[in-house]
């Protein structure tokens, strides 16, 4: 009995789980205001609050827009945007709410009570209007821990569930509430996917063309994976035109001679440059550079300590074609040596030890210190025929248990 029970409750918690989560609205189930004209009469934006307060209608307060249309949180120092107008619908309202690009949120404080008259005012307009439900609101929206450009749009929720935008954009009317607003840039990538980090900063850099790295700090962050090299790097302290490079000298192949370099040029845009081999990747030794920018998926963004990046560079780079036995190498399996280079403060700088940057081989920069350990395949592996046996070795075995069970329930 106390077996049921238990089994009882927790159906009927899961159930309720289940309720909580069914009742939740998606996004993609939200109106538009001129989509929703079997309920919708008509609304009016009276005002738009910026930090608390009054700006003025939507007019107004477009004539702060940057010149890629957004509302600047950052230059406009935001702390949250607001609206207070009312709606009009064909059913009563249920409550207000907003959008910040799919999320959204129900507050019952952004409901505001209607003045003595406004349901009369309106309903006497006649026609829709007569028969509709007049409901004030005033919404806002926090900023509190935004990055990146989000869209922001004002919402309400009707009496049958339906929920509606209230982005009245019928041209003149000035009734819409959405604005794409940009806030601080958020980080690029997470640091907890990938494997392995290093820096270079004034505790450990040595200088190779007079650079003074100053309170700069680069940290590179790397994760070798299947198709390539992914790696991502925080750039404190670095202006646009800087290089953040690497030197790779791939299972050693390289030793006498210099290392397949790879340059990141910082920028609104990300340039990446690959110099001194012919490679699988592109058959251009380009000792001052050769463009690899479509061949990296790079994304960079502008931190307000300098820059953030990521990008992944593909396994063939690293098969070197013009040094002879080079092309040997065997990405994931052969050990990757490498290290890390800055073309900053007026100069060169790494962080290198043991060198005097005047021999530029791999040998002479000591490419050897860092490595990404390679994973040798198994000596022997199963063959086709093997498996053959092993597979029919298992449905025996699983055939015999099979029958054990059986013969079991029989005698039982």
């Amino acid at each position: 009995m106390k077996k049921i029970i238990a089994v009882l409750v927790a159906l009927v918690l899961t159930m309720g789980l289940f309720t909580a989560f069914a009742g939740a609205v998606d996004a993609s189930d939200v109106l538009d205001f001129k989509d929703a004209n079997s309920t919708q009469i008509g609304m009016s934006l009276d005002v738009i609050l910026w930090n608390g307060g009054q700006v003025g209608n939507r007019v107004a307060a477009d004539a702060y827009l940057s010149e890629d249309g957004t509302l600047d949180a950052v230059a406009l120092s935001g702390e949250s945007i607001g609206y207070h107008g009312w709606v009009c619908f064909k059913q009563e309202v249920k409550q207000f709410g907003y959008m910040i690009d799919d999320k959204i949120v129900f507050d019952s404080s952004f409901w505001f009570d209607n003045e003595p008259g406004l349901v009369d005012t309106i309903r006497g307009w006649g026609g829709d209007w007569a028969n509709g439900y007049p409901q004030r609101f005033l919404v806002t929206v926090p900023f509190e821990g935004l990055t990146g450009t989000k869209t922001v749009c004002a919402i309400v929720e009707l009496a049958d569930g339906t929920v509606v935008k209230m982005n009245d954009a019928t041209p003149g009317d000035n009734r819409d509430t959405t604005y794409a607003i940009k806030f601080p840039a958020g980080s690029l990538f997470d640091e907890n996917d990938y494997t392995v980090s290093y820096f270079i900063d004034k505790t450990n850099a040595t200088n190779w063309s007079n650079g003074n790295i100053g309170e700069m700090k680069v940290t590179y962050y790397f994760k070798v994976e299947d198709d390539g090299l992914a790696i991502a790097v925080k750039a404190d302290g670095l202006d646009a035109g800087n290089y953040v490079q690497l030197n790779f000298n791939p299972g050693n192949y390289l030793w006498d001679t210099t290392g397949q370099f790879v340059s990141f040029v910082l920028g609104d845009t990300l340039t990446a440059l690959q110099h001194n081999h012919a490679n699988g990747l592109l058959d251009d030794p380009a000792p001052g550079g050769a463009d690899i920018t479509s061949k990296v998926n790079g994304q960079i963004v502008k931190t307000d300590s300098g820059f953030e990046f990521t990008a992944k560079l593909p396994k063939e780079i690293f098969t070197i074609t013009d040094v002879a036995g080079a092309d040997a190498f065997v990405y994931g399996q052969d050990d990757l040596y490498f290290g890390m280079f800055l073309v900053a403060g007026g100069g060169g700088l790494s962080n290198q030890k043991n060198t005097d940057y005047t021999d530029w081989t791999c040998k002479g920069l000591n490419l050897n210190e860092y490595v990404f350990e390679g994973q040798p395949e198994p000596a022997t592996q199963p063959t086709t025929g093997d498996m053959t046996v092993a597979m029919f070795a298992v449905i025996a075995v699983l055939a015999l248990g099979a029958a054990v069970v059986f013969a079991k329930k029989r005698a039982f």
